[in-house]
């Protein structure tokens, strides 16, 4: 159930894969092709990626096809 709350928000998301992969937020942020406070300000939720971010993001994560669907389906859920 914590992790199915967690995974409900695209910022909880990125922080479980961040955490099971046992990376660091400045690990990841360099994966992703992208700053670190970028990184962090998708994990606390400030900010939101576009889908195509997200799309692009699965891809340099290394995340499963499986994984890819649920970041967008997450990220479509909390768009305006």
């Amino acid at each position: 159930a914590e992790v199915e709350q967690a995974e409900s928000t695209f910022g909880g998301f990125l922080r479980l894969r961040r955490q099971w992969s046992q990376k660091s937020v400045e690990e990841m942020a360099r994966k992703a092709g992208v700053d670190v406070a970028t990184w962090q300000a998708w994990e606390a939720g400030e900010v939101l990626p576009s889908v195509t971010e997200v799309e692009a993001l699965g891809h340099r994560i290394y995340v499963s096809s499986t994984a890819r669907a649920r970041m967008l389906e997450i990220r479509k859920a909390m768009a305006p």
